[in-house]
């Protein structure tokens, strides 16, 4: 038996989450007890009633740190992590790409709150083992892990369909490629019926301290007749994205410029939807295949949409032709054996 803790700052709807969730859920056929700490960095009020929480992380015989926004370890929270493990003991999942050089775009950074040399210093005082899910040459000391799976072999939802056209994520450097998207809508907007954007900070609401991050304009919104609401339950997204013909994938900027994965990346495949992005995330054709080109768009999403509705149930079938390959390398059986594999190298 094996013992694993990841630590991190968790919460329902966002962040890594549902990704520890199917970690957990799957671990038990290899022997293994994974839960997530109570003693170190943060979990919501919901967290616990998915998964099991540890509140001695001397329990574990491995420790897995997921860093994302925040450097949430204090100098003695790692002081005394390193009196009871040893680096080899610890393994650092990096999904925002913090470990490496400088990734600018379109005013997004992956070094702004802390820098880059914080960041170095941080991971090589814990731990030699640092993970990222980067499509793009990965900085040295740095292996290659996708992190994020798939959940469901077969898609989730049905063809009764609610809304046309549904995102279904927070606002966090969201902002202006969903602005983009919706005003290249405008001439088709009477043909499209309902369309929605579900999660935290689309209503106008701001996250404190950064408002250019999670930003929106409603009366945008409202004029373009787009309905808001709050995230959906703790492992719902995947059901709700079914819940719409069209489903586009935004990227923030800095994770397409340094080419990283996302969930949803694979919850989008999931669902019984049609995903669509910009060529500007055409870096997961390294993950779909070419046989994913059909739902790129590059400056007319407008067209593609008209070309989609119009034989939606050919895309719909592609769709789930590009998950059923991917199924194979990307459930999360499969991510946490090769995960088992990593630690224990």
């Amino acid at each position: 038996m094996m013992n694993i803790v990841f630590i991190g700052d968790f919460c329902w709807n966002s962040g890594s989450s549902h990704v520890v969730y199917n970690y957990c859920r799957v671990a038990q056929a290899f022997d293994c007890d994974v839960r997530i700490s109570g003693q170190y960095g943060s979990l919501d009020s919901s967290i616990p009633n998915f998964i099991p929480v540890c509140h001695d992380v001397r329990w574990a015989d491995h420790l897995i740190l997921v860093f994302e926004s925040n450097q949430y370890l204090t100098e003695q929270h790692i002081e005394d992590i390193l009196k009871v493990f040893s680096p080899a003991q610890i393994t650092i999942i990096d999904p925002d790409g913090r470990y490496g050089p400088t990734v600018k775009c379109l005013g997004d950074s992956n070094h702004v709150q802390y820098s880059r040399l914080s960041w170095k210093n941080l991971y090589d005082t814990l731990s030699a083992r640092i993970l990222q899910p980067r499509l793009a040459e990965l900085p040295d000391g740095v292996t290659f892990f996708p992190y994020f799976g798939m959940e469901y072999a077969s898609s989730v939802g049905s063809n009764a369909k609610c809304y046309t056209i549904q995102y279904v994520g927070n606002n966090w450097y969201r902002w202006d490629a969903v602005t983009q998207f919706l005003s290249r809508l405008r001439d088709i907007r009477p043909q499209l019926g309902r369309i929605a954007l579900k999660g935290k900070w689309w209503d106008g609401t701001c996250k404190t301290g950064l408002k250019k991050e999670t930003m929106a304009d409603v009366d945008l919104l409202k004029a373009s007749d787009i309905e808001t609401e709050y995230s959906v339950p703790f492992g719902s997204v995947i059901g709700a994205m079914g819940d719409a013909w069209i489903s586009p994938i935004f990227v923030r900027p800095m994770i397409a410029a340094a080419m990283l994965l996302t969930p949803r990346m694979f919850e989008t495949l999931c669902a019984h939807t049609i995903p669509i992005w910009s060529t500007e995330i055409q870096y997961i054709s390294r993950v779909y295949g070419e046989e994913a080109h059909p739902f790129y768009y590059s400056d007319e999403p407008d067209v593609k949409i008209i070309e989609i509705l119009a034989d939606r149930y050919a895309y719909l079938q592609l769709s789930s032709d590009i998950r059923r390959r991917l199924f194979d390398t990307y459930n999360y059986t499969t991510l946490f054996a090769e995960l088992l594999r990593l630690l224990t190298n």
